[in-house]
């Protein structure tokens, strides 16, 4: 498991668990609005709200949507523009809501996510 090799330094996260984090954020709102579309009795066939989801539409491996999501991976651009573009968000709400994520929630997220592998 990478990051339970990696030492996380307060002062520095890398960038690939910020990045995970962040995801984790976006994905978190398609869920809700899955759900609260579901409670409607909308069902969005655009809505990504899973990594089952993700995967049948990126033709990414089930695998390697985890590993990104759980910040193992040190990701290439192209497959976050393919992850983005499944969720129908930007670089630029990926952008932002990354800017607000604190090194002690990404600590926390990754910390979270050790106790599921």
């Amino acid at each position: 498991m990478f990051f339970s090799k990696m030492k996380l330094n307060e002062d520095k996260i890398p960038a690939q668990l910020k990045l995970a984090c962040a995801l984790n954020k976006l994905l978190l709102i398609n869920k809700k609005k899955h759900l609260k579309n579901k409670k409607e009795g909308i069902n969005d066939l655009s809505l990504d709200h899973s990594y089952d989801k993700i995967s049948s539409r990126t033709g990414l491996r089930l695998a390697t949507i985890s590993d990104v999501f759980s910040g193992k991976s040190d990701v290439k651009i192209s497959t976050i523009e393919l992850l983005l573009d499944s969720m129908g968000f930007t670089y630029t709400k990926l952008g932002t809501i990354m800017d607000k994520i604190s090194n002690e929630e990404a600590t926390e997220y990754i910390n979270s996510k050790k106790g599921k592998a």
